[in-house]
């Protein structure tokens, strides 16, 4: 097998990448189900659930889907030790509009791969360890959920830990918060920590109210990505030290930390980049300390309408950093326009713009670990379909700041062959367009530019 390489790219293009389809809607696509009446002895299939979430997993075979019925509280602990085939993970849904709840803690071991955990609820049940999450397999993903404390006590742990050499997880629309109840200060109890892992994803997310660091980049955090997340009432935002070395972050809004926003330590860090974020009111500082580069953030409020709750922002230069900033199925496609009565002016042609993106390449298909377009006409959209070997079609909205992010390309992968085609458009404005095909490595991807 061809081994894995993992590089930052920017490329002079139109745009990039579709991906397989998102999510299945509610119910389609179960191969098995699980609800806290089944039995685990029964077959899983629907009208005969089993009753765990690890019986569950034992019954699914790779590109399979497992659900979990809706308003239903799953008490164990889950322990991942295999998982799917390459492209074709596994993965657990919770059904219905309310997340299912998992009462318990999640343990990844190095040889779980391939699984994803989506619209679930996670809270710790007070067992102790280094985490609620652990993750230390590869292509793990944590997908649109949550994961609290609710259970501990004045207990030192993370909410989530990607380390002992995991590759490529994935954590996208989550909410990490309160990962103890505390009585007192002296604790660490971080959000994420990422330490001795290679490509990791934190995207379109919200970590608040922890005691510690939101994000630990420490040590040894390779190659991570961290875009259009909330980082809010932390101690401390985002950290970075210990060996750590090209991390990038971007597209943030970090605010209201009781310490430093952006804090690191060690001479040993490189090539860490910290750009392009909305930050406000460290109150020991904004960017302190070394191990990084920041520049182009901008100091600013983000105009919170309801801090702590929702973090809805209002219109202003932090909301397009938002989670909902990245665009996808979080904005609304625009409403079509009526044909004017007198002939158009000339229309202007939308020029090339940049894309920046972050690719696992193996010689048979790629895996998107990022993705974000750059010098685009601010309220003009972006349309990614896909016309081969691939099924997805995206529309995004530029945001204010000429920019737009796929959130939900995060973590597909992409066979060889596979074709993309990506249109930016504008009312009264000619469209740029582009094709890309995958070709695996060492250039990943190839792209073909049209005429819009």
């Amino acid at each position: 097998m061809a081994r894995a390489s993992l590089a930052v790219i920017v490329l002079a293009a139109a745009s990039l990448l579709g991906a397989a389809s998102s999510a299945e809607s509610a119910g389609s696509g179960c191969a098995q189900f699980a609800a806290n009446n089944g039995n685990d002895g029964a077959s899983g299939r629907n009208g005969a659930p089993v009753r765990s979430i690890g019986r569950l997993l034992a019954g699914l075979k790779k590109g399979q889907t497992g659900c979990l019925l809706p308003g239903w509280r799953f008490s164990e602990h889950v322990r991942v030790s295999g998982g799917g085939g390459l492209g074709h993970p596994i993965r657990i849904v919770g059904l219905g509009p309310g997340r299912p709840v998992l009462d318990g803690v999640v343990r990844v071991a190095k040889t779980g791969h391939d699984v994803t955990f989506e619209h679930i609820q996670i809270e710790g049940d007070g067992t102790p360890g280094k985490a609620i999450v652990s993750i230390a397999g590869t292509h793990i993903s944590l997908v649109d959920g949550a994961v609290t404390g609710p259970h501990y006590w004045n207990r030192s742990i993370a909410c989530i830990r990607v380390g002992g050499g995991a590759r490529g997880t994935v954590i996208s629309r989550m909410r990490v918060h309160d990962c103890t109840r505390a009585g007192t200060r002296k604790l660490y109890a971080p959000g994420i920590v990422v330490s001795d892992a290679t490509g990791t994803v934190i995207s379109r997310s919200i970590v608040h109210h922890t005691i510690g660091d939101a994000i630990a980049l420490a040590p040894a955090a390779i190659r991570s990505a961290i875009t259009h997340t909330i980082i809010d009432s932390n101690t401390s935002g985002i950290y970075i030290g210990g060996r750590s070395s090209g991390n990038f972050i971007a597209q943030n809004t970090i605010s209201y930390s009781g310490r430093w926003n952006v804090h690191g330590t060690g001479s040993s860090t490189r090539g860490n980049v910290v750009t392009r974020n909305c930050i406000w009111r460290g109150y020991g500082g904004n960017v302190v300390g070394r191990g990084f580069s920041a520049y182009g953030n901008l100091v600013a409020s983000p105009r919170y309408v309801h801090r702590s709750t929702t973090f809805r922002m209002q219109p202003g230069p932090c909301a397009a950093k938002s989670p909902a900033g990245a665009g996808s199925a979080l904005r609304a496609a625009p409403k079509p326009v009526a044909r004017p009565r007198k002939p158009a002016p000339s229309p202007h042609r939308l020029g090339r713009f940049l894309v920046q993106y972050r690719l696992l390449s193996l010689k048979g298909r790629v895996q998107v670990v990022g993705l974000t377009f750059l010098r685009l006409k601010p309220g003009s959209s972006v349309d990614v379909h896909c016309v081969r070997r691939c099924s997805a079609r995206e529309r995004l909205t530029v945001a204010s700041d000429g920019t737009a992010s796929s959130g939900a390309l995060l973590g597909t992968w992409l066979p060889r062959g596979a074709v993309v085609a990506v249109s930016e458009h504008r009312k009264g404005w000619i469209p740029a367009s582009a094709r890309i095909t995958v070709v695996g490595l060492p250039r990943g991807v190839r792209v073909a530019h049209g005429a819009g």
